[in-house]
């Protein structure tokens, strides 16, 4: 049958336990099948079943066999193919065609039944191993889907709260833009937000060679949440480098245009999100910027991660020491209506001032927003523009100069937008908040209104292996952040390309291998809390809307407040559960994988598994608890 190995003994010295070993190798094989012939022997063959079939003893027609012993493909003795105990009125399949049995056609007549022997069933210890190698295999590829609902879930959280930043910010700035108005008009506005006074040094710091390789030797023992308020460099060499950078991309287009030629390779970065150990590990294996290797960093170098601020000046000062072979694009999250909210102003604050923060973000407006390589390919953060008719002339002129792009603008949507589906066709508002969703007949499109263009790399997308091929090899996704905000167990990937636009994609994985060893079960435990913490908080803010739409579910909209108390008529489907939250929190999140994680009784009120369940009981566990209300309900004396 499938999935058996037949055996017999336990074999001596080296082969005792081979025949699981035997049976991943044959497993792989088309079809097997073993068989007695003439001389009572057992043979193991795998091959196909043919499409004649021949009469047997009692006239009807039976099906024929071709295949090859294995026995003939220097396997190992550990399938014992001897039958000892064969019964000499048992029938024996008929060898069609020249040669031994080791290589025949076989004709199978089931009138009568083969021999049953040891050989016919597999001893107890490959029985057992095999048991916990189906067990194992079931317990993987559960945790392995797991982890893509997981995944799955976080992606749908992180557009959901950029989307979220991006609105707050955008009502943010129309306040502020509002009180700077009063403030112009003497309307009597008091400002309340106190600048921090610095002391300011005249410094004429410059990044030197063995200085940023002394740098990075101290970056790479200090990369760690620990040192989250660890001053990287002084605050006035600092200052210093960020005014030569500004000065530097000031001068730049937008468009950057870049010429490779004959052994010269760029190097193509995607996403770090201060990931710092990503960007070490890269320039360790792939070397300094040199004459014949250039470096490209596509953007996102900041949020999330613990050292951006280190990034930025390793970046910075490659750029300043080797300014004809680095290049550097903008990403979304180089605005500040992002990046004041996704961590990298809080680590600005942490190690400096806002002063330090506020400077970057004016660094940042000067980044170019795309690359173009050898007239050929378009190398930038997010995507293509959803207006028709945008040219590689309309990019290279655009006013960069903010510190966040403004809304629905070209620049917007070349750092937000991404790739849609196989079969989506045109575009669509991306759940980001920001750019679209585009197909391949978009991208054609673009295209077509620039010619010479042949493919587009971008990045912004964390992909599980670092990379991913788009629309038959017209856009490419690179992603250089490997186990993404240390959660996501993904690898990071580089592009190697050439001077005649050829490529190669370099993956890795720059957590330490000790850090990697952790017991199967867990290594998606990080990924899961994360979900958990992400999804708890929203359904506690959401709690009363989903009472609402539950109560509704039970009672077809309309019920009344007496009945609602009723244990009886507080009972909904799982199937309507899920769907509760998703059309509640706006979420598209397979919820019914994610069951266990968000609480849910695995037994429902009628005992039965995943049966139907008290949504207010469940409900209950996200209520907000006041530790003093809960001591004076219980009769207990209130803190101090």
């Amino acid at each position: 049958g499938e999935g058996e190995v037949e055996g017999e003994g336990e074999g001596e010295g080296e082969d005792k336990g081979r025949p699981l070993l035997l049976a991943a190798e044959v497993r792989s094989r088309k079809r097997r099948l073993r068989v007695w012939t003439d001389m009572q022997a057992c043979h193991f063959y795998t091959g196909n079943f043919l499409d004649g079939k021949v009469p047997g003893k009692d006239g009807a027609a039976y099906p024929q066999f071709s295949g090859l012993c294995l026995e003939c493909e220097n396997l190992p003795n550990a399938i014992n193919l001897a039958n000892q105990s064969g019964s000499d009125e048992a029938f024996k399949p008929v060898i069609v065609g020249p040669g031994s049995p080791h290589n025949a056609t076989i004709v199978f007549d089931f009138s009568q039944d083969p021999p049953k022997t040891n050989a016919h069933f597999p001893t107890n210890d490959v029985a057992a191993a095999l048991i916990v190698q189906k067990l194992f295999r079931g317990f993987k590829h559960r945790h392995l889907h797991r982890q893509k609902v997981l995944q799955e879930a976080w992606e749908e959280l992180e557009k959901k709260e950029e989307n979220e930043i991006r609105l707050s910010s955008s009502h943010f700035g129309k306040l502020t833009t509002m009180y700077k108005e009063l403030l112009d008009k003497g309307g009597g506005v008091e400002k309340r937000i106190v600048t921090p006074k610095i002391e300011k040094k005249n410094s004429k710091f410059k990044p030197t060679l063995s200085w940023l390789s002394g740098f990075m030797d101290r970056v790479a023992t200090v990369c760690s949440p620990r040192a989250s308020r660890v001053q990287p460099l002084p605050y006035d060499h600092l200052m210093s480098l960020l005014d030569l950078t500004y000065d530097e991309f000031a001068k730049m287009k937008s468009l950057v245009p870049v010429q490779l030629k004959g052994e010269v390779k760029m190097i193509v970065v995607g996403d770090l999100h201060g990931q710092v150990e990503d960007l070490l590990f890269i320039l360790n294996k792939h070397g300094l910027p040199s004459r014949n290797q250039w470096f490209l960093f596509n953007g996102d170098f900041v949020d999330r991660g613990y050292n951006a601020i280190e990034i930025c000046i390793i970046l910075f000062s490659l750029k300043l020491l080797f300014g004809d072979w680095v290049f550097l694009n903008r990403g979304n999250h180089e605005a500040e209506n992002i990046n004041s909210r996704d961590g990298f102003q809080m680590e600005c604050v942490a190690k400096y001032n806002s002063s330090v923060y506020q400077r970057f973000n004016e660094v940042f407006s000067t980044l170019p927003i795309a690359t173009l390589v050898n007239e050929s390919v378009l190398v930038v953060h997010g995507g293509i523009p959803y207006d028709e008719g945008v040219t590689l002339a309309h990019i290279e002129n655009i006013d960069r100069f903010k510190l966040s792009p403004l809304e629905e603008s070209v620049m917007e949507d070349m750092l937000w937008s991404d790739p849609g589906g196989p079969t989506l066709k045109g575009a669509t508002q991306n759940s980001r908040g920001c750019g679209c969703v585009f197909g391949e007949d978009i991208l054609d499109d673009f295209l077509e209104d620039n010619p010479g263009l042949r493919f587009i790399v971008r990045s912004h997308e964390m992909k599980a292996s670092g990379f991913q091929e788009h629309f038959h090899g017209k856009l490419l996704t690179v992603f250089s952040a490997s186990n993404y905000t240390y959660i996501h167990n993904n690898e990071g990937a580089v592009i190697e390309l050439a001077s005649d636009l050829q490529y190669d994609v370099h993956r890795f994985y720059a957590t330490p291998r000790e850090a990697r060893d952790v017991k199967f079960s867990e290594r998606y435990s990080p990924l899961a809390r994360s979900v958990a913490a992400k999804l708890i908080s929203r359904i506690a803010e959401q709690r009363l809307a989903l009472l609402d739409f539950y109560a509704g579910v039970v009672y077809g909209g309309t019920f009344k407040k007496k009945s609602f108390f009723v244990k009886e008529n507080q009972i909904i489907a799982r199937t309507q559960w899920a769907r509760g939250l998703r059309e509640v929190l706006g979420l598209n999140i397979r919820f019914l994988f994610l069951q266990s994680l968000l609480g849910v009784p695995s037994v429902g009120v009628d005992g039965k598994r995943k049966g139907k369940f008290n949504y207010v009981t469940w409900l209950s566990r996200f209520a907000p608890h006041h530790t003093t209300v809960d001591m004076l309900a219980g009769g207990g004396d209130a803190p101090d």
